[in-house]
């Protein structure tokens, strides 16, 4: 019942705003935002429970500026598994401040802060956070932001300096499959106001590309045994401290875009001997689109992953210590020295744009995940998507521990 008065609550509010006292009030702050309504045929938690239903509101304001400054709020309420233990889950994504003082841009406040060109797998991506969890048709909305102190001084027409702090710390969330008598618990990172990055950016001319620095925290775990007995194994995921060298560059050609992202990550085990956390590695992504006929989009990407001093955990002889080491390595695609993979994107729009067919695909040689997905705009307010999520491989890779996970997807969104 609570659910249904909050939203009955936040559709009286898009009547009122039809007033025209109200409507000057709803432009002045930028409202604007979607209601969604959506079915599931498996959520993200490995449980045997099929059909699940989800309810959000996603609400985003960009209030007219004031004394020079501007701001950004990006905020969602959702209401998940519907037709069982109903909870109620909200996230303000963002909410910072900006302004400009010459060739210097500041911006304060939680945001989402993304690095890299190549279209989706970006090696040189560490300041933003993803819940994988998260029932999404679109997968940007799983990722949330942090606050940090963003500062821009545009050199030039074309260079730009950036440098970023980034004092929060929001754990990011993925599915585990369960592991019989093992608990996991997630660590609390100590060096969260030590973030930081800088990056020279050259946009323009013939060529766009960026160098940059930055050290953070991993956004993708290690682990640590913290006790082992009879009754179980208590397992802690750590988020450490990583150094992420980057570069990456995009180019037109004649009909064609070229991209390309390298990253050299340096982790704690620098020399590989310990198993419980991944090694440094090297991680490139280079990719090609085009679009054909004005209305097919075709973009496909190679993708490479270098671990060095790699060492199997098979060479752990304790077995407990061994179980966990194949999981790190699994999580961070360590399981082989040099790992290949390639990622195809096809985006097809019909009927005056109104409807899109896309299909999405990342694959290692033995492991990935396809996600066809239909949209169909049924008027400006209105827009319907349908789609799957299908996850294939052997059940120790990267994609294949989330086999049981392949889902088929329905949405209904009403814009405002």
């Amino acid at each position: 019942m609570k659910r249904l008065v909050v939203i009955a609550a936040f559709l009286s509010g898009m009547a009122l705003a039809e007033d025209d006292a109200s409507k000057g009030i709803w432009d002045a702050l930028g409202l604007s935002g979607s209601l969604r309504l959506s079915a599931w045929e498996r959520d993200k938690s490995y449980s045997s429970q099929r059909g699940f239903f989800q309810g959000g509101a996603w609400l985003q304001a960009r209030p007219k500026e004031f004394l020079g400054l501007r701001s950004y709020f990006d905020g969602k309420i959702d209401f998940e598994n519907l037709t069982r233990s109903a909870k109620v889950n909200g996230d303000l994504r963002e909410a910072y401040v900006e302004s400009s003082l010459g060739r210097l841009d500041l911006r304060v406040g939680r945001q989402i802060t993304l690095w890299g060109r190549a279209d989706k797998a970006n090696p040189t991506d560490s300041f933003s956070t993803r819940d994988f969890t998260l029932l999404a048709t679109d997968d940007e909305d799983q990722r949330f932001g942090s606050l940090a102190t963003l500062l821009t001084w545009n050199i030039d027409d074309e260079f730009r300096l950036i440098g970023i702090w980034q004092p929060e710390w929001r754990f990011p969330k993925y599915p585990l499959p369960p592991v019989s008598g093992v608990s996991f618990s997630y660590g609390n990172p100590s060096s969260r106001m030590e973030q930081w990055g800088a990056k020279l950016d050259h946009s323009g001319g013939a060529i766009d590309w960026s160098v940059s620095f930055s050290q953070t925290l991993d956004r993708n775990a290690d682990m640590r045994l913290v006790s082992a007995t009879a009754a179980g194994t208590e397992v802690e995921l750590l988020f450490q401290k990583i150094d992420v060298y980057g570069f990456d560059f995009a180019k037109v050609v004649g009909d064609y875009g070229l991209r390309g992202e390298l990253a050299y990550v340096r982790t704690l085990d620098k020399t590989g001997d310990d198993f419980l956390t991944k090694n440094p590695f090297w991680f490139g992504v280079l990719g090609v689109d085009r679009t054909f006929f004005g209305d097919l989009n075709v973009n496909a990407q190679y993708i490479f992953r270098y671990t060095e001093n790699w060492h199997s955990a098979q060479e752990v002889s304790n077995l407990s210590l061994r179980s966990l080491a194949e999981q790190v390595e699994i999580l961070s695609n360590q399981k082989v020295r040099m790992l290949h993979a390639g990622s195809l994107r096809v985006s097809y729009k019909l009927f005056h744009e109104t409807l899109e067919a896309e299909w999405a695909m990342v694959g290692w040689f033995n492991n990935g995940v396809s996600r066809p997905k239909v949209t169909y705009a049924i008027s400006d307010q209105w827009k319907a998507i349908a789609g799957a999520e299908i996850y294939y491989g052997h059940p120790q890779s990267f994609f294949g521990r989330m086999n049981s996970l392949s889902t088929l997807f329905a949405e209904v969104r009403w814009l405002f």
